[in-house]
């Protein structure tokens, strides 16, 4: 089992999923083992290009994992919430936009990616309501091949947000 020392976003994810494939019995305790720290200022909620990049790093790493069918669906789900994010964390500036669009645009043409989110359900895709809204619309575009429609979706969302940030 390989841990992926050098992808910062996901790692854990890579490492629970390879090992989860390797092992013939899991045994569940009714305790909290597992901590995780949110970091305002941590890579994973960053939104520049390095993140975008960083993402998919991460998406290259976990496409090419090999999983039993009882995980590939996590690891679908796993591959259109980095999607999701990546194209979030790629237009918090209006400079960004094409950018992003241009970086993302191989991926999103990527055979699995493309069956990925023609198959994506769009209900809970986020805890939260707002974004899980502005998920389901990002995907409608998606599925409809309207790529750089979907990064402006997402544009207007981060300025909304932004907004709400100033006025709080």
């Amino acid at each position: 089992i390989k841990f992926y020392h050098n992808i910062s976003i996901g790692e854990d994810l890579l490492f629970n999923i390879a090992y989860s494939s390797q092992v013939k019995k899991v045994c569940c305790i009714d305790e909290d083992i597992y901590f995780y720290r949110v970091i305002l200022q941590s890579v994973s909620r960053r939104q520049d290009m390095s993140s975008v990049e960083k993402r998919l790093h991460f998406l290259c790493a976990l496409n090419t994992l090999e999983v039993s069918s009882e995980l590939s669906c996590t690891k679908d789900f796993k591959m259109i919430d980095i999607i999701l994010r990546s194209i979030i964390a790629g237009t918090g500036h209006i400079s960004d936009v094409n950018k992003t669009y241009k970086r993302l645009l191989p991926y999103l043409k990527m055979e699995r990616v493309t069956e990925i989110i023609r198959d994506c359900r769009t209900e809970n895709l986020s805890k939260s309501k707002w974004r899980n809204h502005i998920y389901r619309i990002i995907v409608i575009q998606l599925k409809r091949k309207k790529y750089k429609q979907a990064l402006w979706e997402a544009f207007v969302y981060n300025v909304f947000n932004k907004i709400k940030e100033l006025q709080a």
